[in-house]
């Protein structure tokens, strides 16, 4: 199990929303913000990764409060 950021339609403001929730977490802080999925892309090639990896269960977590952002991953990745 694997848990990934995501944020469609604000990229800038969800790696913000990441970098704000992380922040005092060091290092971790600039992996999990540049790990943030921007795109359609991203979010395949995250979702590749990780299965290439054995993971068989990833949790896609919204990195901003905009609702439309499930429909636009669903779109993505269904």
């Amino acid at each position: 199990m694997a848990l990934a950021y995501f944020a469609l339609g604000d990229p800038d403001q969800g790696r913000a929303n990441v970098g704000d929730y992380y922040a005092g977490a060091g290092e971790f802080t600039e992996l999990a913000v540049s790990g943030l999925c921007g795109t359609p892309e991203k979010l395949k090639a995250t979702m590749t990764s990780f299965a290439d990896l054995g993971v068989d269960e990833l949790i896609f977590n919204p990195g901003t409060d905009d609702v439309a952002d499930v429909k636009r991953l669903a779109d993505a990745v269904l």
